[in-house]
């Protein structure tokens, strides 16, 4: 399993976590709610990049394209 440790570089989410951590900050619910719903956001797309995937051509209206598609089914628990 590959660790991913968002506070090694400096990203978006590092501003996300400075306004959840922030106590001026913190009675906004909504914005603390929305960075929460961001980070999952862009946790999920890191995960998604271990995924295994496949290529597979699509038609499409101009010429057939080769995709990448998930090779196994995503479990969400």
């Amino acid at each position: 399993m590959k660790i991913v440790n968002f506070a090694e570089y400096p990203s978006v989410i590092s501003q996300y976590m400075m306004e959840l951590r922030n106590v001026n900050i913190q009675g906004d619910m909504l914005r603390i709610r929305r960075n929460l719903e961001r980070i999952g956001e862009i946790m999920a797309f890191e995960i998604s990049r271990t995924l295994r995937y496949r290529k597979e051509t699509v038609d499409t209206p101009l010429a057939p394209c080769k995709c990448d598609v998930i090779d196994t089914q995503v479990v969400l628990a």
